[in-house]
């Protein structure tokens, strides 16, 4: 799966790529693989792309992003950065946050439970904009704690050359005990085009536990025959005429989900859906930006 954001000016614009076919675990002897059918997309502009996937009833949040340059002009940056922190706040509550992305940011000091000690020389305005974003979710990153990150930590190079180094790109968790990171790196042998490199591939091994301290809706059981008939069509009418009006400003993906949210409620019944105790299952994947 492929999903691109627009660019402006012939620049920018972010990419979420989800392989939909690879084995990430195992359910009931059968692989379990990212499910199409499961991915929303909140949020899509040049600089930033939101999407959910759900696996295996766990919701994650996919956060792509490509910050502003420090030289940018102060208000801009600025704005985009509050603009990004608005959508994480608006966006916390539908899964676990994952953010994937160059932040053009330097972190130069240690932020417990945060930022770890593999730091750059000084921290920059975007870096401490990032912290704030991290706040909003309980983040961290893993790449600047030895344990997780191996080998160098430079994910870019200047174009003039000359030596000149630094940890520009970044991937950030949610912290949760569904996730647990396993190894962070940067791999510098991807064959590319580019006659300059300048941005180097950020690798993450993840597990994620699903299950763990959750209880999981079950999934409905619809009378489709039922539905088909003349009087269930009516009934159906009926049941969404039912469901609250959203407001004109409402984000168009959160309408479709508060709509879709609405239609499974009142199909089921009013009542909560009924729960079960997952029992824990690890399944792992692999982060790339």
């Amino acid at each position: 799966m492929r999903f691109i954001s627009e660019g402006k000016d012939g620049h920018h614009g972010c990419e979420l790529w989800i392989h939909k076919s690879l084995n990430i675990g195992v359910q009931d002897g059968h692989p379990l693989c990212p499910n199409p059918a499961t991915c929303t997309i909140l949020h899509a502009d040049h600089r930033l792309l939101i999407a959910t996937i759900t696996v295996d009833g766990l919701r994650l949040v996919l956060h792509v992003l490509h910050a502003p340059h420090e030289g940018t002009e102060e208000s801009q940056r600025a704005e985009w950065w509050e603009q990004t922190r608005n959508l994480t706040q608006r966006y916390k509550n539908f899964g676990i946050s994952i953010f994937i992305g160059d932040l053009n940011s330097r972190f130069g000091e240690m932020v417990p439970g945060r930022i770890g000690s593999r730091l750059c020389n000084c921290t920059t305005r975007n870096a401490q904009d990032f912290i704030e974003l991290l706040e909003i979710v309980d983040g961290w990153l893993p790449s600047t704690f030895s344990e997780y990150q191996s080998g160098q930590d430079w994910t870019w190079t200047h174009p003039r050359g000359e030596g000149r180094t630094a940890r520009l790109d970044y991937i950030a968790l949610e912290r949760t005990p569904c996730l647990h990171p396993k190894e962070s790196w940067v791999d510098c042998d991807l064959q590319s085009s580019l006659t300059v490199r300048d941005h180097e591939l950020v690798v993450m091994d993840v597990e994620m536990t699903c299950g763990q301290g959750k209880k999981h809706k079950r999934r409905p059981a619809y009378d489709w025959d039922g539905l088909i008939t003349k009087e269930g069509k009516e009934t159906f009418r009926q049941l969404v005429k039912e469901i609250p009006d959203q407001p004109w400003d409402t984000d168009i993906h959160v309408h479709w989900q508060k709509l879709e949210d609405g239609i499974h409620l009142s199909l089921w019944g009013a009542p909560p859906l009924p729960t079960f105790a997952a029992t824990p299952e690890a399944l792992g994947f692999t982060l790339i930006h």
